[in-house]
């Protein structure tokens, strides 16, 4: 009884699943039958054109604005920052904030190139230097010395940018650091003009 009442439960769904399909498929068509009849002067045919021209107008529109911005190469926070306040960009308040910030949005792209880490470079330094260890454990105390020398360089410059390639390896900087920085810079700035 109960594996009778599992293949007409199987059954039945697969009938409502085709049902609910075909339904898809008509209403489409209805759609599309009702678009089609429409007159092509009637106010309703020129609403819905004037509709699909907007959004494409405004697709074009935000396709230029990113094109642009990367032939300024403007900062990818930057172009977020201004999708989001896009309602309210032409306010007074607003507006010169965000022309404050333009400066910011063209520079940190190459700030952060310059401070990033270089990737593969100390990683094989450190495994010479082991093994150069391993080769020295012969009891010589001025390699030792040099070693512990060496060391203290490394620690001196752990602040500061290295002498070989020019970058600063240990600064932690990123564009949510320069976001922050531009954004509270304009905020004051704006203050202070305001008072």
């Amino acid at each position: 009884m109960r594996a009778q009442l599992t293949a007409v439960k199987e059954q039945m769904a697969m009938e409502l699943q085709d049902r609910l399909m075909y339904m898809r498929e008509l209403r489409s068509r209805i759609c599309l039958g009702k678009y089609r009849s429409i007159p092509t002067h009637a106010p309703s045919h020129r609403a819905l054109q004037k509709l699909h021209q907007e959004a494409s107008y405004n697709r074009a529109v935000h396709k230029l604005a990113y094109q642009y911005a990367e032939r300024k190469q403007l900062a990818a926070w930057y172009l977020d920052l201004v999708h989001d306040l896009r309602e309210v960009q032409n306010d007074e308040k607003i507006l010169p904030l965000l022309k404050q910030l333009i400066p910011y949005a063209q520079t940190s792209s190459v700030i952060v190139a310059t401070l990033a880490p270089d990737d593969g470079g100390d990683d094989d330094d450190d495994d010479d230097d082991d093994d150069d260890d391993d080769d020295d454990d012969d009891g010589d105390d001025e390699d030792d010395e040099d070693d512990d020398d060496d060391d203290e360089d490394d620690d001196d410059r752990a602040g500061g940018c290295s002498s070989s390639d020019g970058r600063c390896n240990s600064v932690p900087f990123g564009d949510a650091l320069i976001l922050r920085t531009a954004i509270t810079v304009a905020f004051f700035t704006y203050i202070l003009k305001s008072k």
